[in-house]
Parts: C-alpha cells; structure tokens; sequence
C-alpha cells in the first residue's frame, strides 16, 4: 500500500472539510451581519414613517 498516496487523500479531505467549514462560518457570520443591518434598516424606516405620518 502506498502511504504517501494515502496521506495525500487524508490531507486533501482535511483541507476540503475546513474550507467547507470557513465557507459555513463565513455565511453563518453574513447572515447575521446582514440581519442586524436589516433591523436597523427596518427600525430606521419604520421610525421614519411614523414621523412622516404624525400630523403636523
């Protein structure tokens, strides 16, 4: 059996499965970023209206 072959694979599903982990931590993080900016967007707007709606 050839080990460094079999290394090489080992290595390589390694470095697929931590890549894959930073891609699902790098997303989960933007999505949350994106959240929170979307509240803030959202509360911004929703106080905007109530003051465009307040009889002057």
């Amino acid at each position: 059996m050839n080990t460094s072959w079999y290394n090489s694979v080992v290595e390589h599903r390694q470095r697929v499965l931590h890549n894959l982990a930073d891609t699902l931590n790098a997303g989960f993080v933007y999505r949350k970023r994106v959240s929170i900016l979307w509240s803030f967007w959202d509360g911004g707007n929703s106080g905007l209206r109530k003051i465009s709606l307040k009889p002057s």
